[in-house]
């Protein structure tokens, strides 16, 4: 009987796993990224509903569901039983889906990180470029007054004030 529950879970997440990913590749990612800002704020909402927490909660059952059901129609991962050609479709089946959920939780994380960034990004970029308009403006200065002097000492007189 639990065996059967397993079974039902393990094809019940995979099939959800599978469809979301591929509907978020297809049709969702590329809507997002044509609304430009908007995209963000959709992705926000998404975020609040749990979304976010959902699918990794999905991944993690089809996988762990998966490990048990090949562990038990192996025999505890009997060699022998491993080499047929069920355990062979088994065993690749379940490596793809431990990669495809690795590789969820590295993008996972990117977008944790992208979250935070673009705030820090924007702050740091205009402390650079007050930065850098205060050092240009001041280069202008110091460069117009050797400018005035060299004028003066040029033509005999006095060097004018600074621009």
């Amino acid at each position: 009987m639990m065996h059967l529950f397993i079974r039902e879970l393990h094809v019940l997440c995979g099939a959800l796993w599978f469809g979301i990913a591929v509907f978020g590749a297809l049709f969702l990612g590329p809507a997002v990224e044509s609304l430009g800002a908007e995209g963000g704020k959709f992705m926000q909402a998404l975020q609040k509903r749990g979304f976010i927490v959902f699918m990794p909660i999905i991944a993690v059952l089809t996988i762990a569901s998966g490990i048990y059901l090949l562990y038990t129609v192996t025999g505890g991962f009997n060699p022998d039983l491993a080499r047929t050609h069920a355990g062979r479709s088994f065993s690749i089946g379940g490596g793809l889906a431990i990669i495809a959920g690795i590789l969820a939780l590295v993008g996972r994380s990117r977008l944790k990180k992208s979250k935070v960034a673009p705030a820090k990004a924007r702050e740091e970029l205009r402390q650079t470029a007050s930065e850098l308009k205060e050092e240009i403006s001041g280069r202008n200065r110091r460069g117009n007054r050797s400018r005035d002097r060299a004028d003066a000492q040029a033509h005999g007189g006095e060097a004018g004030p600074a621009h």
